[in-house]
């Protein structure tokens, strides 16, 4: 296992100490596991796996690849757990693409949403599936704080300035033609 931490090390271009910094140990406590010296303990070895997203079997058995797959492989295994439909998937990938503030704006929204019970109790079964009767009710909307107000707000007008401007645009290129 010690050759594998130096291969991880290297692999990361990381020196011991920046390696122990990032684990919470000395350079000096890396250097003594790399030669032998010391033992990994459970716990260290959760957290390499867990900070540098390093494959568990592979660090403490040799087997198969050192990092786990990305994202994108990460997304199909919880679609094939939870057996995720395309638009399913396709939802939580962009989701996930989401700045964190844009993320912050659906949160609000849901939370207020599921808090006033809006979406509706009634459901019907159709080919062994429960669907959702009704949509959310339109006479609800969601309670956005001032601050969110002005976002909206300034969204708003850039998409309506952005719009402006390329029919501007296509206008000039017609008078050109």
């Amino acid at each position: 296992m010690n050759e594998r931490i130096k291969e991880l090390r290297s692999i990361l271009n990381l020196s011991q100490s920046e390696l122990g910094n990032r684990l919470g140990v000395t350079g000096t406590a890396i250097s003594r596991i790399e030669k032998g010296d010391r033992k990994l303990t459970e716990q260290m070895i959760k957290a390499i796996c867990r900070e540098f997203r390093v494959d568990y079997l592979w660090l403490t058995e040799g087997q198969g690849e050192p990092f786990i797959t990305g994202p994108d492989s990460l997304i199909e295994e919880v679609a094939e757990e939870y057996n995720l439909n395309s638009f399913e998937k396709t939802l939580m990938e962009e989701y996930l693409n989401l700045t964190h503030e844009e993320r912050s704006f659906f949160e609000k929204f849901f939370k207020n949403v599921f808090q006033k019970g809006t979406l509706s109790q009634e459901s019907s079964t159709k080919n062994g599936n429960i669907e959702i009767a009704e949509e959310l009710s339109p006479s609800v909307e969601p309670m956005l704080t001032a601050e969110d107000e002005k976002e909206l707000e300034m969204i708003k007008q850039e998409m309506l300035a952005e719009k402006k401007g390329k029919m501007s645009s296509a206008s000039i290129s017609k008078k050109d033609a």
